[in-house]
């Protein structure tokens, strides 16, 4: 998957419901606070990905922190859906969100979020967190990529592709492309 973009193009914002790891270079990061402080501690650790991690650029969404302390991080505070807006017009390498659940439903709501990067896993839990919330807009998302692993994980990708477009699900005949 190609992460870094064309300077003309707009900024994007990818939702990678994934590890970290998976996709890290060349990238900013947008987290809400919760999830920045639990990653705080991988910083510290001697690992191959906390120098990833440190040197990612970290924008950090906000009401009640004060000071970021850990290097690359900038506080994004006030119209948070209108800073981000901001931050997708200015120069600089794609924007991801790595778990972040009440910031990705703020994205969502927003129609701030510009590609998907899932990873679904063959298991169901029963409870938890959704990732299509009650005041999720109504969008379209393209199949760019699909990968099956050997355990059955499917790592699909899914970029916004405008306005509600229906289809059939008749495999014999389709109303939209499909690509193998």
């Amino acid at each position: 998957m190609e992460l870094c973009r064309p300077q003309a193009d707009p900024r994007r914002i990818r939702v990678a419901i994934s590890s970290m790891e998976d996709g890290l270079s060349a990238t900013g990061m947008v987290l809400w606070k919760r999830s920045w402080m639990d990653r705080w501690d991988i910083q510290a650790k001697d690992n191959p990905f906390a120098d990833k991690l440190n040197k990612a650029k970290k924008y950090v969404v906000s009401k009640t922190l004060r000071k970021l302390d850990w290097e690359n991080s900038m506080l994004v505070k006030g119209n948070i859906p209108e800073e981000i807006r901001k931050l997708k017009k200015e120069d600089g390498p794609e924007l991801q969100v790595h778990g972040s659940s009440n910031l990705i439903q703020t994205l969502l709501k927003h129609d701030l979020v510009d590609e998907f990067w899932l990873k679904i896993y063959p298991v169901t839990i029963g409870n938890g967190k959704r990732l299509f919330g009650v005041d999720t807009i109504p969008a379209s998302f393209k199949l760019l990529e699909s990968k099956t692993s050997t355990a059955g994980v499917i790592v699909a990708t899914y970029r916004r592709d405008g306005e509600i477009k229906t289809g059939s699900f008749d495999l014999n005949n389709q109303t939209r492309e499909l690509k193998p």
